[in-house]
């Protein structure tokens, strides 16, 4: 027998609904069981290589170079939560069950949207 010479993943994507995927090739069989997406793909490969039948999804592509961006994910939340506080807070304070029918000047408005601005620097 040889060896393998490329991959071939095979996942459920969906309930009665499985992949048969090669990326080498971008070939790909669907199937309501497993055996039924590897026997159909099989078919259509036609032994052109040995294969190597992994279960589980392919790995996402990676970029040289490229790195997970955590710390920029981590600010960016805590730009959110500190936001979303001060949000919270100018609703609370400026909601009409509060200041009933008071209204705000322009200059008032300018400086709630300009202290929400802020909280998020």
């Amino acid at each position: 027998m040889m060896e393998p010479t490329s991959n071939l993943y095979i996942f459920e994507v969906g309930r009665f609904c499985w992949l048969a995927t090669h990326p080498a090739s971008a070939m790909g069989t669907t199937g309501e069981t497993r055996d039924e997406a590897l026997k159909t793909f099989r078919s259509v490969w036609n032994d052109r290589a040995s294969l190597n039948v992994i279960d589980g999804p392919p790995p996402a592509p990676k970029h040289p170079g490229e790195h997970a961006p955590i710390a920029e994910a981590l600010e960016a939340d805590e730009h959110h939560r500190r936001g979303f506080a001060k949000y919270r807070e100018l609703l609370k304070s400026h909601h009409a069950d509060v200041v009933g029918k008071r209204k705000f000047t322009a200059d008032e408005v300018t400086r709630v949207i300009v202290e929400l601005w802020q909280a998020t620097k």
